[in-house]
């Protein structure tokens, strides 16, 4: 689509809009074209700019006060509940330990291949599972 076709259409446009609402065309057209209206019809729309954002603002500290907050607090307070059961805990537990142990191997590995591996071959470095690992340090 180039320049003449984009002019085209915006002219049919301002016509048909013209003939729907002759009385409203008549109010642009003065309000552009008299310095004093189109001053006072920015104003006008900068003033409401704002206003639209204060509303904006205290609609979304309403909505988060009476509707999110009580229902965070619920859904706080039922998360609460279900963290203390054994279901969750014990599973919990368990990954917990299981990071902590792989942590702990990890780091021993990579001490005994610091200490060990003189010789810069896959044999000289060792593998959390046991023996050599073939280069690889987990």
């Amino acid at each position: 689509m180039d320049i003449e076709d984009v002019a085209s259409w915006l002219v049919t446009q301002t016509i048909a809009f013209t003939i729907r609402n002759p009385l409203e065309a008549l109010a642009g057209s003065a309000i552009i074209s008299n310095p004093t209206t189109r001053g006072l019809t920015i104003q006008i729309g900068k003033h409401m700019a704002k206003q639209a954002f204060v509303d904006a603002t205290f609609y979304s500290r309403l909505i988060g006060t009476n509707v999110v907050a009580p229902a965070a607090k619920r859904t706080f307070t039922q998360m609460a509940a279900v963290a203390t059961t054994p279901a969750v805990q014990i599973p919990v537990a368990v990954i917990t330990a299981a990071a902590v142990g792989a942590a702990v191997s990890s780091s021993t590995v990579v001490a005994i291949n610091k200490e060990s591996n003189t010789t810069s071959t896959p044999f000289g470095n060792w593998s959390p599972f046991g023996g050599m690992g073939f280069g690889t340090v987990v």
